[in-house]
């Protein structure tokens, strides 16, 4: 049920986005109230920015809920052949939360890709989960193969701790997929 325009650049490097999703069901119940949001993105320099906010109607979420402005800004700048980007998001509602996230990307090798991201979570109940993600990406022709390793701080002491490696492959199929002479 979502609605949205993505505007064409403007002044070369500008564009925005607005988009509304219609509630649906019964005023009161989860999902019955609208959601209007906006971004825009731009670069200034070598730093490309971005913000926008998401306007949420009572119910839009949760049954009940009341409606709140949840809002987020990024940017991301290339050092060398590295990507760096932060992101600050504020979910806005009165028991919100707020997070901040900060990643790395650096190529060390044909294909391969080396990332580095921490994320610091604020609630507002004082739950403050904190963590970090080290991982090492290879592309594969039609796929790409990841192994990561994650640490969470879920609780601020050594109990809350958990660590997890993750193995993954993905493979992406589309009309360029395969090649034109297996078509024929």
């Amino acid at each position: 049920n979502t609605l949205t325009y993505h505007s064409p650049k403007i002044a070369g490097n500008t564009s925005f986005k607005v988009a509304l999703t219609k509630g649906e069901g019964a005023d009161g119940v989860a999902g019955s109230g609208d959601i209007k949001s906006a971004s825009i993105s731009t670069s200034l320099g070598p730093v490309d920015l971005a913000l926008g906010s998401a306007m949420h109607d009572e119910s839009a979420l949760t049954a009940g809920a009341a409606s709140f402005d949840s809002t987020f800004v990024t940017a991301s700048t290339s050092l060398g052949g590295a990507k760096i980007g932060v992101g600050i998001y504020d979910s806005g509602s009165a028991n919100g939360d707020e997070s901040m996230n900060i990643g790395v990307e650096m190529p060390i090798a044909s294909g391969m890709d080396f990332n580095l991201t921490y994320s610091e979570h604020d609630e507002a109940t004082g739950h403050d989960p904190t963590g970090y993600m080290i991982g090492l990406g290879k592309s594969l022709g039609y796929g790409d193969f990841t192994v990561e390793y994650h640490h969470a701080d879920l609780t601020g002491a050594a109990a809350g701790e958990q660590d997890t490696w993750r193995l993954g492959y993905s493979i992406s199929f589309g009309p360029a997929t395969f090649p034109t002479a297996w078509m024929e």
